[in-house]
């Protein structure tokens, strides 16, 4: 799944002993967005992948600027990529939720974190440990970063209405956004 986020990189070859192993993904020529995961030319899973870069506002910059502890680059930014990659079935046209503590967030590679029960991964410049696995709780960056997520995800569910795709379950990205019959 590393292969979703690393935008000049399609195809990683693993060779161990005798063992090889060629990861790759394909984008989809048909359907914007979708991007097919493959091991050794054989597809493993699709994804709709959206990226956005999302404006910092000024005030988060500032905190940023405050903050000793904030590196330098992130200090220096005033705008930020985030990514969503969203399971998808098959024939691309419902997507499969990911388990309850089976979506790690991603800082490009991912974290060991899956507490927050996102039902897709979601690809951040979140502020880590050293070890590069934990998000760092309780600072503004990465509280700032999880409230866009939350609009992001509201603009994604958006989209998938206004161009007719998911219809079937686009709101359970909310996850709790499918209705069932017994709730009417």
């Amino acid at each position: 799944k590393f292969l979703l986020f690393l935008r000049r990189i399609s195809k990683v070859t693993l060779t161990f002993q005798h063992h090889k192993q060629e990861l790759g993904k394909l984008k989809s020529a048909e359907i914007e967005n979708i991007v097919t995961l493959q091991s050794n030319r054989q597809n493993i899973s699709n994804w709709y992948v959206k990226n956005w870069v999302h404006d910092i506002p000024i005030e988060i910059q500032k905190e940023l600027n405050a903050d000793p502890k904030t590196p330098k680059k992130i200090q220096n930014m005033e705008k930020t990529e985030i990514s969503f990659a969203i399971n998808i079935n098959e024939s691309c046209d419902k997507i499969n939720l990911l388990e309850q503590g089976n979506s790690p967030l991603y800082a490009y590679l991912p974290t060991t974190v899956n507490e927050y029960n996102i039902p897709f991964i979601v690809n951040c410049n979140f502020l880590l440990d050293a070890s590069r696995e934990k998000i760092h709780k309780n600072r503004k960056w990465n509280e700032w970063l999880f409230q866009v997520i939350g609009y992001k995800t509201v603009e994604c569910s958006s989209e998938f209405l206004s161009n007719n795709l998911f219809e079937e379950n686009y709101l359970s990205l909310f996850r709790n956004g499918k209705i069932s019959e017994t709730n009417n």
